[in-house]
């Protein structure tokens, strides 16, 4: 029998696959993790019938799954994800509350929830759960991303870049949280700030990144600073010489 670890990888390759349009290959690999992890094959079902626009279908699948499995995180998240697509938020929500309280060491309970909440417009609930999610794992990057997104959308520039500061030093390798940092840096302070945020990750888990280079010429650039934007438009050019053309 195949690990637990295979076949969820196997779910993935099927979900990426079904991304790409690949619709019959995504079928052949849930096929395949079905005779070994039904369960993981049942959830990559409904994740497939909720790509495709099956809604109803989805929701009937994931129900089922998480009926059966009722300690499966995944199992829950997916179901409110399906709930949530039909409309059905309140349903998605109490879903959602149930699994962040059964699972409180889930980072991905409390974002999810989270995320809900902020798009059904109650953004001081959304900073709550987050308070709530960090307050158990410390550790999340992803909450302390979320927590980010959130002080930008309440216009606290300072708080954001804390909380993205954070996100950082739990995930440094993180280059998106660098990039994304960095272009609030620009808009609410100034270039040179954007530009010298940058420079940090290029000493170090960005230094063979082309566009985190460009990023850093133009922050440099908007700061008037033409020398220091050719440097490292030059150094981008080296790293991949036909991204420093476009």
């Amino acid at each position: 029998m195949k690990p637990v670890a295979a076949t969820d990888a196997l779910r993935r390759l099927a979900e990426m696959l079904l991304l790409a349009g690949e619709d019959a290959a995504a079928h052949a690999v849930l096929q395949e993790i079905a005779v070994v992890d039904p369960l993981n094959a049942a959830k990559g079902e409904a994740t497939r019938a909720l790509l495709q626009g099956h809604l109803g279908q989805a929701l009937l699948l994931a129900r089922r799954t998480a009926e059966r499995h009722p300690d499966d995180l995944e199992a829950a998240l997916l179901m409110a994800h399906c709930l949530a697509a039909l409309g059905r938020l309140a349903e998605a929500r109490a879903r959602l509350e149930r699994a962040a309280q059964a699972h409180p060491q889930s980072a991905m309970a409390w974002l999810h929830w989270a995320e809900l909440m902020a798009q059904l417009g109650d953004l001081p609930a959304a900073r709550r759960i987050l308070d709530d999610g960090l307050a158990q794992r410390d550790d999340a990057a992803v909450l302390w991303l979320a927590l980010a997104r959130w002080q930008v959308k309440a216009d606290a520039p300072e708080a954001a870049i804390e909380a993205y500061r954070q996100a950082l030093v739990r995930a440094p390798q993180d280059r998106d949280i660098w990039l994304e940092s960095a272009a609030v840096l620009l808009e609410a302070t100034t270039p040179e700030a954007a530009a010298l945020w940058l420079e940090v990750a290029l000493a170090g888990p960005l230094a063979r990144d082309s566009e985190a280079h460009l990023a850093c010429a133009q922050a440099w650039m908007a700061a008037g600073d033409g020398a220091k934007a050719d440097a490292w438009r030059t150094a981008a050019a080296r790293i991949d010489p036909r991204g420093a053309e476009t």
